[in-house]
Order: C-alpha cells, then structure tokens, then sequence
C-alpha cells in the first residue's frame, strides 16, 4: 500500500500548472510588461529631448560660424541654406528641400536678425518643451528664449513657467535667439 501512495503523489506531482497557476502566471507577465511599456516611453522622452537640446547646440554654432564683420546678412534671411552647404545640420536631422526638421517633424527655421540669429524650433511635444526651455535658457547660448506667444524671456525660463508656456500636448513652439 506504502508504495501505491507514493505513485499517486509522483503522478499528481507531474500533472502540470492548473488552470489558475497559468491564469496567475499570465496576470504577473502583463503587468510586467505593462510597466516595462510606460518606463520605455519615457526614457525616449527624455531621449529625444537630449538629442535635440544636443542638434540646437550644433546648429546654434555652425551658425556662429556664419558670421561676418557686417553680422549674419539681414533680418529674417533664411540661414539654413549655408548652414547645408557648409554641412552644418547634424545627421540625424532631416533636411527636406530647403527645410530641417526635428526628431517630431516639426520645421526648423534659422533666420538672421542682423548681428544674431533665431533658431525656431516647431511641434514640439509638452513634456519635451518644458525641459527644453528651462535647459536652453541656461549657460548663456542665447539671449532670449519664447515658448509659443508667451512673452519672451531673457535668462533662466522657469520650469514652472516653462509648464504654463509650453501649452499644447504636441505643438508647441520655441524660439531661441541669439546676440552673437
């Protein structure tokens, strides 16, 4: 008898998952999944937003170099024409005709004001407007910063007032300017 009772427990012990083992087993991999999803999307938030705070510095200094003793031509001459030939666009932007666009699709204007430039940066998502204005504002590349038709601001832009800016979910638009 002894050893008919440790068949029995041999054979249920390799009858397999029951239907709620597997049901559990699914519930845990969903989840994991899930969170998996929503960290991964904000990761390529953040690195998309490092990318393009990256292609702003590169094209505000290529732009630097365009620069004459009588300044960048005049006011609203497009810059991104030179800025092509001299091979100036980073190679991860998009150039389009005689258009750049960044990682969202949006156009990327650069125009002359005379003795500086403006670099208008176009659909540009909330959540990457409002680091990015906070971020571009700081260490002097340029001297006035305006998000949408928010009043431009010269210095540090807020993240506070970056977040009431930076209105639209995916269409924002920021403005760099520069003196130099």
């Amino acid at each position: 008898m002894h050893g008919i009772e440790q068949r029995k427990r041999q054979i249920k012990a390799q009858q397999g998952f029951t239907a709620l083992e597997v049901l559990l087993v699914m519930v845990v991999a969903i989840i994991i999944v899930v969170i998996a999803a929503d960290r991964g999307s904000k990761l390529k938030g953040n690195n998309d937003t490092t990318t393009e705070v990256s292609n702003i510095a590169t094209l505000a200094n290529n732009t630097r170099a365009l620069k004459t003793s009588i300044g960048y031509g005049a006011s609203t001459t497009s810059l991104v024409g030179s800025l092509v030939a001299i091979g100036g666009v980073p190679s991860n932007m998009a150039i389009t005709g005689s258009d750049i666009n960044n990682s969202w699709g949006g156009k990327v204007p650069i125009a002359s004001t005379g003795t500086g430039f403006t670099i208008t940066y176009n659909s540009v998502p909330k959540s990457n407007c409002i680091i990015m204005a906070s971020q571009l504002s700081q260490g002097g590349m340029f001297s006035k910063i305006q998000v949408n038709s928010a009043t431009e601001v010269s210095g540090a832009y807020s993240s506070a007032q970056a977040t009431t800016d930076c209105s639209s979910s995916a269409a924002n638009i920021i403005v760099m300017t520069s003196t130099s």
